[in-house]
């Protein structure tokens, strides 16, 4: 969840200052403006959590692919953007360590809210387009039991939506996660009503 962009214009490395000094508030960068980011509800900090560690229960420890949680920044050179997703899982081995900056991001992750909906799905999902190593690109529904997929497949992206019952499927990586799972133990409903659902679907 993010609030409007602070005012004034600074650099990425200026960037990088303020937010490393200032590590109770997280900022995305915009091309010279920064967002800092407003926590979100329990729900939305628990469905992090938990894809978080799903998707490095099914990873293992052994491969290339790791994941890493908000606290990571996806670096966007095409358009000079900077963000933190959920969830982001990178393939390359470069991206370990002391460094604090995912360049190649293999699957990105967010969980949707009221407030980001809209961005994430828009703006967000056109930059990440840019980076070529993204292949999946998955959102975490807060109203309903509701996982949306898409994957690159070469020069179109294909959707796919999974529900309660049934098994998140990320084919890049080759691993499956239980939409029951996910959403274990929070209060948000496994359907809507139909009307309700289409007009969520649309959002």
């Amino acid at each position: 969840m993010a609030t409007h962009p602070q005012p004034g214009s600074m650099s990425f490395e200026q960037y990088l200052i303020l937010d490393q000094n200032n590590p109770d508030v997280r900022y995305e960068y915009l091309d010279g403006q920064v967002r800092a980011m407003a926590g979100g509800t329990l729900d939305h900090s628990a469905l992090g959590v938990r894809i978080c560690w799903l998707l490095s229960e099914a990873l293992g420890i052994q491969g290339p692919c790791r994941v890493y949680n908000s606290d990571a920044r996806v670096r966007i050179d095409a358009v000079n953007k900077c963000y933190r997703p959920d969830a982001v899982i990178t393939c390359d081995i470069s991206n370990r360590g002391t460094a604090t900056i995912i360049s190649s991001p293999h699957v990105v992750v967010e969980v949707l809210s009221p407030g980001t909906q809209g961005l994430d799905r828009g703006d967000k999902f056109r930059d990440y387009q840019l980076l070529p190593t993204l292949q999946e690109y998955v959102l975490i529904n807060y109203q309903v039991q509701l996982v949306e997929v898409y994957q690159r497949e070469a020069d179109r992206w294909t959707f796919r939506s999974y529900r309660a019952g049934e098994e998140i499927d990320l084919r890049s990586i080759d691993i499956q996660v239980a939409v029951d799972q996910l959403y274990a133990g929070i209060q948000i409903p496994a359907h809507l009503p139909e009307s309700a659902d289409k007009e969520n679907h649309n959002a």
